[in-house]
């Protein structure tokens, strides 16, 4: 796998800065590409050299995401408690960017976050569950997604203690 040159490493993390700055006083609608490109620092030319719209971006760091997840996910017991071990990860993945999650309850159909938790989780779960997975990672991002929209503060030990309560009670 070849390595990404240090410049476009450092641009691209400039820009997914800029992005989630921008977002704290505009919606994501409202932020226009001059605006990432003045607040990175960058030329325009360079942005449109990695990227092609603001979207592309964005799916760009949550895809970045996935791909620590999934890293994540491979350090899980399976012979433990997967779904107990997979919500601890998921809850420090969560405190460990959560500035973009809070952002990401803002967009409009903010789907993207979601379904790229759930696809990192439906990947990783026994596919024998299937159906089982499809429910508890539903149920469990859109009851995330729920906290982190409504809560005043991120609380790992609460929302942890209340989903596993779910869990247990639900899978027999």
């Amino acid at each position: 796998m070849k390595k990404e040159d240090l410049r476009i490493l450092k641009t691209k993390a400039s820009l997914y800065r800029s992005l989630l700055e921008l977002m704290k006083n505009k919606t994501f609608e409202e932020i226009k590409i001059s605006d990432l490109c003045n607040n990175s620092n960058i030329n325009r030319s360079t942005f449109y050299d990695h990227y092609q719209d603001k979207y592309e971006l964005l799916n760009s760091i949550f895809m970045d995401r996935k791909k620590e997840l999934l890293e994540s996910f491979q350090e899980i017991n399976k012979k433990n408690n997967i779904y107990e071990e997979m919500i601890s990860i998921i809850l420090n993945h969560i405190e460990q960017y959560l500035s973009l999650y809070i952002l990401s309850t803002k967009i409009n159909g903010y789907s993207m976050a979601k379904d790229m938790m759930m696809d990192a989780m439906i990947t990783y779960l026994p596919e024998e569950d299937y159906y089982f997975n499809i429910f508890y990672t539903s149920g469990l991002l859109n009851t995330l997604f729920q906290y982190i929209e409504t809560s005043k503060e991120f609380n790992k030990d609460e929302i942890s203690k209340i989903l596993n309560t779910i869990i247990n009670n639900t899978k027999k």
